[in-house]
């Protein structure tokens, strides 16, 4: 009897969820193509999806959680892409010949974590250093080594 006592509540607790303000997706914006498929239509600035690199719009969805959505409008699809903060979520897409495969924590958009855009020059981070100092540190080994290497064969 405990055993089922301590069963009982997870469900209930699993249906309140998405009253709980915590749900959210993961940025995309969908809709159906001149051939009725099912297509990324826009990415949220800062969202997984757009931080993830790996969806673009016009993408045609196939798969969420392996489920096939082939067929289904994007009413019937959202409820598969929110989940709970922090809980991940795959997609499958197709991209011309290729299928991507994308997973990503669901999580609400970020106002900071644009990527820069290319050709935009932006100043370093601070922790870009610790590469460029052990890249310095290397060479100077090296350069301390050669002239040894130079002296030894000397008669």
């Amino acid at each position: 009897a405990p055993a089922a006592q301590q069963r009982a509540p997870a469900p209930q607790r699993a249906a309140a969820a998405p009253d709980d303000g915590s749900v959210v997706g993961i940025g995309v914006g969908l809709a159906l193509d001149s051939n009725h498929n099912l297509c990324i239509s826009s990415l949220l600035p800062g969202s997984p999806a757009k931080r993830s690199g790996l969806l673009e719009e016009g993408d045609i969805l196939r798969y969420i959680d392996g489920k096939d959505v082939r067929g289904l409008v994007p009413e019937d699809v959202r409820p598969l892409i929110l989940g709970k903060q922090g809980t991940f979520v795959t997609l499958s897409v197709q991209r011309g010949n290729t299928q991507i495969v994308a997973r990503m924590a669901r999580a609400k958009p970020t106002q900071d974590a644009a990527p820069p855009k290319a050709g935009v020059a932006t100043a370093p981070r601070a922790d870009t250093n610790t590469y460029s100092s052990a890249y310095a540190q290397a060479t100077a080994n090296r350069q301390d080594v050669a002239p040894l290497q130079k002296e030894a064969p000397a008669p």
